[in-house]
């Protein structure tokens, strides 16, 4: 797989995260959507797409928010031995926040016959500003890698390098992550509650928390997505509806708020779900 692969085809998750097929375009490869259902991927849809490769978060999508159940990762595994040259790529940007339940096994920890292509960053659980991320590649894709790729510089720095090593080895990366967890689930329950107090705000749903940072509120009312948003804008919250997220937006996505709650205080999380009330009641 490089730039400019003849007739390889890269499948995305629908709805997902947008930069993907974005990065695909600007390397000119081909990309196809791909549905999700309530176990993950869809296996139905990443059939019709006769994608060659497929870029999924089985441990949390965003935004939906989905687990890919243990049953489905073997389907996609069986899925990727079926022809040669078809690999999986594991997003697994943020999966260390998972509160109420056990992580299922990584597709990597699974995979037999080297068709999974392992990706993670500490941008989620320590800082972004660090940039430091890592890939595990399957061993063909790794003589790959150091025949015709390995000239690129690593743009982090080696002394941040080392030190998140030794935070690693002494076991503080395991203790932060522990604290990390609790305070993010405090957070989510914490807009949660907000949410319901918020009498003017005409929410059908509230997902959300039992993992990552962000909650899917279904609100009822007949502005556009769009409009939510613009009206949002000139109220001063920055807001992302589910439908933004899409390739081929389907009537379920459309009126789902994704709200984001890493990073804000009491006061400023209560003085936002305020102003979104307002948006709804001159409708």
């Amino acid at each position: 797989m490089a730039q400019g692969d003849a007739g390889i085809v890269y499948g995305v998750e629908n709805p997902g995260y947008r930069k993907i097929p974005r990065i695909y375009e600007e390397y000119g490869l081909s990309w196809k959507s791909v549905e999700m259902d309530e176990n993950g991927i869809s296996m139905e849809s990443l059939r019709e797409s006769k994608a060659d490769v497929i870029h999924v978060s089985p441990e949390h999508h965003y935004p939906l928010g989905t687990v890919m159940s243990a049953s489905r990762r073997q389907e996609l595994l069986a899925w990727a031995e079926e022809k040669p040259g078809r690999y999986i790529i594991e997003d697994d940007y943020d999966c260390e926040f998972r509160y109420r339940s056990r992580p299922i096994l990584a597709l990597k920890s699974m995979d037999r016959c080297q068709r999974v292509i392992y990706m993670n960053t500490f941008s989620k659980t320590l800082a972004p500003a660090i940039r430091v991320s890592y890939m595990v590649l399957p061993e063909e894709l790794m003589r790959r890698y150091i025949g015709n790729a390995n000239f690129y510089s690593n743009s982090a720095s080696a002394c941040e390098q080392y030190a998140l090593a030794k935070f690693i080895e002494k076991g503080y990366f395991e203790r932060h992550l522990s604290r990390m967890k609790k305070f993010y689930q405090m957070e989510g329950e914490r807009l949660k509650r907000i949410l319901k107090q918020a009498a003017l705000l005409p929410a059908v749903s509230v997902k959300g928390g039992e993992s990552g940072t962000h909650l899917l509120v279904k609100v009822d009312t007949p502005m556009t997505d769009m409009e939510i948003k613009e009206a949002a804008r000139k109220k001063e919250i920055n807001i992302a509806c589910l439908s933004e997220f899409c390739s081929e937006v389907e009537p379920e996505y459309e009126h789902i708020l994704v709200l984001n709650y890493s990073e804000l205080d009491e006061k400023t999380l209560r003085e936002a779900v305020y102003r979104l009330s307002g948006l709804f009641v001159q409708w």
